[in-house]
């Protein structure tokens, strides 16, 4: 393996990293926001079904 190889690696997997990151937020958003949705369905469910 050539010097310069070992650089490029590096940048390659940096790189990677904050794709992996960024997916991470978007994970994170959608995760947030799903989670709000199903408690407002489950809210709205159980309105009918109230004593």
């Amino acid at each position: 393996m050539h010097a310069g190889h070992h650089r490029a690696s590096e940048r390659a997997l940096r790189i990677a990293e904050d794709r992996l990151a960024v997916i991470d937020e978007r994970i994170a958003a959608q995760t947030a926001a799903r989670d709000r949705l199903a408690a407002a369905l489950r809210s709205a469910a159980d309105r009918p079904h109230s004593p």
